[in-house]
């Protein structure tokens, strides 16, 4: 799975702090919703392009996952299938996180 790479990630950002190198941004707080198990990371910087990983509870085909910011439906990915095995790995954008204040992860009804 992808342990390493973010083994890597989590290594990197505790020798910036250790160092003094890392910046005080605004941070947006990650939680799973429905038919998500957990997000990662927990907490995001606000405006920056990013990569969230995650997994499903359930596997299935055709599975839309939305990112609210509250109830407000603010981004959503496609995906062909999913399961709970695949760690699920999403890039979003500095214009889709940028006036976010919360965000939280689920999958979509069909």
């Amino acid at each position: 799975d992808f342990v390493t790479l973010e083994a890597e990630r989590a290594g990197k950002s505790a020798s910036e702090y250790i160092l003094g190198r890392q910046r005080k941004l605004e941070r947006i707080q990650v939680t799973a919703g429905n038919g998500v198990r957990y997000a990662l990371p927990h907490y995001i910087p606000k405006g920056a392009d990013l990569e969230l990983s995650l997994r499903v509870v359930y596997p299935g085909e055709d599975t839309i996952i939305g990112f609210f910011d509250g109830n407000k439906l603010v981004a959503s990915k496609k995906f062909r299938k999913v399961h709970p095995a695949e760690m699920i790995k999403i890039k979003l954008q500095n214009n889709e996180t940028r006036t976010i204040n919360a965000l939280k992860v689920e999958v979509l009804q069909k």
